[in-house]
């Protein structure tokens, strides 16, 4: 999750650059830990870095160093116990802030900006360089967060799903699942995301985790999203993917 403190406390900041009020490193320095929480605060927890995938726009396919491996049971419980979700004071005063800056509240209807502002900065972000699909203790990872009222999410390649361990992160109470589809065309799907990626066997696998999460009245919101890639007729994509989950 954010820090929304230390963003809304930033505007001040900013504000004393621009005035020259803050001129030389040791001062902006000095500003920010005025400003920095003493209490850790943790955005995203990988919990693997496997993936196997091979997308075209990831660093991870080309520049990737780090040894493949998955997070362990203990330090991740050792990481979420030393931090805690906002209060409902803290995340009152945040919605105020973004509907006075950006002028976007949180009932607003869905758009990047609206997903940035009343969704990441709330949620413990549980992927990065790997697909958490690939994860097979996620379901204890999400469980575990949610007890401690914490809010938690992941993007994955819709490709790997496994249902029964997607119901498992749903029952345990996964609040935003992202699944990242780039073409309706196997083909192009393939070219974009490699060889293990699909579209036909992708939207069969989502279509049945939507049924199971309508069938059990569960709470977590399902996002279908392509990437921006500036191809050619990705907008013609686009419009038969929305078509495809209307």
């Amino acid at each position: 999750m954010l820090d929304i403190n230390f963003y809304m406390k930033f505007d001040d900041v900013l504000k004393s650059i621009e005035d020259k009020k803050i001129t030389d490193g040791q001062q902006l320095f000095d500003a920010l830990e005025r400003i920095r929480s003493a209490e850790p605060v943790v955005y995203n927890i990988e919990t693997t870095n496997r993936c196997n995938m091979r997308c075209k726009m990831c660093p991870r396919t080309t520049m990737m160093t780090r040894k493949i491996e998955d997070i362990d049971r203990d330090t991740f419980i050792k990481t979420v116990e030393q931090i805690r979700p906002h209060s409902d004071e803290e995340w009152a005063e945040w919605k105020k802030y973004c509907e006075k800056k950006y002028g976007i509240r949180e009932e607003d209807e869905p758009s990047e900006n609206h997903f940035f502002l009343y969704v990441i900065s709330k949620v413990i972000q549980l992927h990065g360089y790997g697909d958490p699909l690939l994860d097979k203790n996620m379901h204890t990872y999400v469980k575990i967060l949610h007890d401690r009222g914490f809010y938690s999410y992941f993007s994955c390649n819709p490709a790997n799903i496994n249902l029964e361990r997607t119901y498992q992160m749903l029952d345990a109470g996964l609040d935003y699942i992202k699944y990242s589809i780039e073409s309706v065309d196997d083909t192009v799907h393939k070219t974009i995301r490699g060889e293990q990626s699909n579209f036909s066997e992708s939207y069969k696998k989502i279509q049945e985790v939507l049924d199971y999460k309508h069938r059990n009245n569960l709470q977590t919101t399902v996002v279908i999203t392509m990437l921006d890639l500036n191809r050619t007729n990705q907008q013609e994509d686009y419009e038969k993917l929305m078509h495809a989950f209307e």
